[in-house]
């Protein structure tokens, strides 16, 4: 089910389903990066980019997910 789909399926705040649109793209990069990594015959200079760019991704989840446990229990018990 794609994130923004949730909206439209749940009363979720407008806060959450942004924060987790959000992690689902960058997520989706994170995939994408780690697939190009399994391409046979990168040069030395593909493979840095790569890892340079998965690198950035991963800072990026950090920052995404920092707090958002919290925020779902907080919807989660907004509903109870």
């Amino acid at each position: 089910m794609k994130v923004s789909k949730i909206k439209e399926e749940a009363i979720v705040s407008r806060r959450l389903v942004v924060l987790l649109d959000e992690l689902s793209q960058e997520l989706q990069n994170t995939v994408e990066l780690l697939a190009q990594l399994k391409v046979k015959g990168l040069t030395q200079e593909q493979v840095e980019l790569i890892l340079g760019e998965l690198s950035a991704a991963i800072s990026h989840l950090h920052e995404h997910t920092d707090g958002l446990d919290e925020l779902i229990m907080d919807e989660i018990n907004r509903f109870q």
